[in-house]
């Protein structure tokens, strides 16, 4: 699998516009035959990620925009995301705390990131000039085989 595709949108800091990145994310899985249960996977860690970038990332009420490009080359599903919200490294961010515990006893937070880690198979992070640059990878397989 070569370079099959390149998809790119941006969007504001409005939750309700995060169902445009997915329905991106799900197209190009789509024209590209790649196995389902892998583009499910990386639209959901997308969705936290903007999600949180969204509802924690802003200390304004002003619009923002977030740019998402997603690149499929190699048997590899690449997310990039730029946004100008607070500097947050999710890499730096401890893990949850202890799974084990029943939902009432454990502290709130942790479980998005943990999320996206989970769904992913690499995730790189770098702050220039303002700006977050989060990527998202994932090994895909195509439904077509040779």
């Amino acid at each position: 699998m070569a370079v099959a595709a390149t998809s790119e949108l941006t969007i504001n800091n409005n939750i309700s516009q995060i169902g445009l990145v997915s329905a991106m994310i799900e197209q190009l899985g789509v024209e590209s035959n790649l196995v389902q249960d892998d583009v499910l996977q990386l639209m959901l860690a997308t969705e936290e990620v903007i999600t949180n970038t969204i509802n924690y990332g802003y200390d304004d009420k002003k619009e923002h925009a977030i740019f998402v490009k997603v690149v499929l080359e190699n048997h590899l599903m690449r997310v990039e995301i730029r946004d100008d919200a607070a500097a947050f490294n999710p890499l730096e961010a401890p893990p949850p705390a202890s799974l084990e515990l029943p939902v009432l006893q454990r502290s709130p937070g942790g479980l998005g990131i943990h999320l996206v880690r989970q769904l992913t198979d690499r995730i790189i992070y770098k702050r220039e000039k303002n700006r977050n640059i989060l990527t998202l990878e994932k090994k895909v397989t195509s439904t077509i085989t040779r």
